[in-house]
């Protein structure tokens, strides 16, 4: 069984990407950090993060935190950390961001061994598709992953 990364809260994923982008990075991204600038509770989004490896195991901001931030950069970088955060779809099909909704949660509840109507595939669908709308794979070269 996988284990592939995925919030309950995704309007919170989204207004937390968006104030990644405008808020000088941090020392170390905290649980009170997360909380105190902004304004967000759910304590899933750090271990996301961690995933997705826009922090390191500590916290620490990484360069993919900075240049997500790079206005030019940021479909880019968040292809990338797609392709790294959820790796395990990507093995079982490497164009997991052209599939339809259905074609994904089946490959979700694939890779993660559960029912297609469970909550884990439905909020890691959910998941990957905000992700994915501040991606673009267009340019995307898998070699960048590296």
């Amino acid at each position: 069984m996988s284990n592939v990364p995925y919030v309950n809260s995704t309007g919170k994923l989204r207004e937390l990407l968006e104030k990644i982008k405008e808020a000088q990075t941090p020392t170390t991204f905290t649980h009170d950090f997360l909380n105190t600038k902004f304004g967000i509770s759910e304590r899933a989004m750090i271990p996301l993060l961690k995933r997705l490896e826009f922090l390191d195991q500590n916290g620490v901001p990484t360069q993919i935190y900075k240049d997500f931030r790079n206005p030019n950069q940021t479909k880019n970088i968040m292809a990338k950390a797609i392709k790294i955060g959820f790796q395990d779809l990507y093995a079982m099909n490497e164009y997991v961001e052209s599939l339809n909704d259905k074609k994904l949660q089946d490959l979700i509840a694939q890779v993660t061994e559960s029912d297609h109507d469970s909550t884990v595939v439905g909020a890691t669908k959910r998941t990957f598709k905000i992700l994915k709308g501040f991606a673009s794979f267009d340019n995307y070269e898998a070699s960048e992953v590296e």
